[in-house]
C-alpha cells in the first residue's frame, strides 16, 4: 500500500519492511520523541513479528513518521490496536497523521478484516486526541490495566 501526492516534496505512506535499511535506521531517533524507553532492538522485533505491521511517512528518502498496527485472532475476531505514532516535530501540523491514520484504519479494515480498532493516549495529548475524535474515533467506557512483571533476578 503507498499513497503519495504529486509534488516533489510529497509525503509517502507505506508498509516497511527489512529491505528499507535507510528508514529502519532513521526509525530510533524518531521513535525517542515518542518515548524514551524505547531499544533499537524492539525495531527488528516488530518488523519481524507476524501480528505487527510497521507503516511509515516519507518525505523522499527522509522518515517524518510512523505508527504500527498490532493485531491478536480472538474467539470474538481479529482485535487490533494502533501503537507508536510518531510525526517528526519538523513536520507537524503538515497532515501527515491524518494520512497515516487513515492508511492504518484502511489495512486493519481490508487486509485484517478487524471487529474493532483501538488505540490510547495520554489526556496531555490535547492535538493527538482531538485528531484521532475527528476520524471518528471514540472514547471507551472501559478500564485498562497493566501489569508490570519484575525483572528476572
Amino acid at each position: 500500500m503507498s499513497a503519495t501526492s504529486g509534488s516533489e516534496n510529497s509525503v509517502t505512506i507505506r508498509q516497511l519492511d527489512h529491505s528499507d535499511q535507510q528508514v529502519i535506521d532513521q526509525m530510533f531517533p524518531l521513535l525517542q520523541q515518542l518515548t524514551t524507553t524505547v531499544q533499537p532492538e524492539s525495531i527488528a522485533m516488530a518488523l519481524d513479528h507476524s501480528g505487527t505491521m510497521v507503516f511509515v511517512a516519507t518525505k523522499q528518502s527522509t522518515l517524518v513518521g510512523t505508527g504500527s498496527l498490532c493485531w491478536t485472532a480472538c474467539l470474538t475476531g481479529v482485535r487490533v490496536h494502533i501503537e507508536d505514532i510518531v510525526i517528526d516535530r519538523a513536520h507537524r501540523n503538515q497532515g501527515i497523521a491524518t494520512r497515516l491514520l487513515t492508511a492504518l484504519v484502511d489495512a486493519a479494515q481490508h487486509q485484517l478484516h478487524a471487529k474493532s480498532i483501538d488505540l490510547t493516549s495520554r489526556p496531555d495529548r490535547v492535538a493527538a486526541n482531538a485528531l484521532y475524535q475527528k476520524l471518528g474515533f471514540v472514547p471507551r467506557d472501559t478500564n485498562v490495566y497493566r501489569y508490570q512483571p519484575t525483572s528476572p533476578q
